[in-house]
């Protein structure tokens, strides 16, 4: 945390900055100084976290920091392993972050869908009216109940340019209705991966259907 602290807490006005890629590390529970020094890069357009240890609440202060970076047009996150935390103590209430219009690209591997980090991500996906590509994968076998579903593809109402979309990696057995009820907002969609979700005869009819 002290190093994280002396390499990004020294941040105190807008930068220029339009790309930060930052990879290799293990900064499970240290990602904070990052995150609040994203204020300061409004201009970003691109940011990659790529092979970074990690933990759920890191995960969710990167996505709620979001909101400061209303240019963005690519983000991958690849988690070397998220270590699990309590996210129990945020809360996701109501739609407070600025849509991420421009936002193309969206990559998340390596992660866990806990309840609020589904929850946030319900709320940003379906504001990304410019996304095309949806990449999001678990470690194989994590459980996504139906809750976490509905709130992650619940909320797409409007029609999205996405073209790609891969959901792989998560148990989601008996609950991908969600998902497949999000295709209605999809109609572009030409690349569709479903790899590991541990599904059954009613998800796979669903599917299909």
């Amino acid at each position: 945390a002290e190093v994280m602290e002396l390499l990004f807490g020294g941040f105190n006005k807008t930068m220029p900055l339009q790309k930060l890629w930052f990879g290799g590390f293990n900064v499970k529970g240290c990602l904070t100084p990052l995150t609040n020094s994203l204020h300061f890069f409004s201009k970003l357009r691109a940011l990659r976290l790529v092979q970074v240890i990690m933990d759920d609440q890191d995960l969710f202060g990167l996505l709620e920091s979001l909101r400061f970076l209303p240019n963005l047009e690519i983000l991958r996150v690849e988690s070397k392993g998220l270590a699990p935390a309590d996210s129990s103590a945020a809360q996701v209430n109501t739609v407070y972050c600025v849509p991420l219009r421009k936002c193309k690209e969206v990559t998340l591997k390596g992660i866990s869908l806990t309840q609020t980090i589904a929850a946030l991500l319900g709320q940003l996906l379906p504001e990304m009216s410019s996304l095309t590509k949806l990449v999001l994968t678990g470690l194989v076998g994590s459980v996504v109940p139906a809750e976490q579903m509905e709130r992650l593809f619940d909320g797409f109402t409007e029609e999205l340019p996405l073209y790609r979309l891969d959901f792989s990696g998560f148990s989601v057995r008996g609950c991908l209705a969600p998902l497949t009820r999000s295709f209605s907002s999809f109609p572009n969609l030409k690349s569709l991966s479903l790899k590991n979700l541990n599904m059954d005869e009613h998800d796979l009819r669903g599917l299909l259907e």
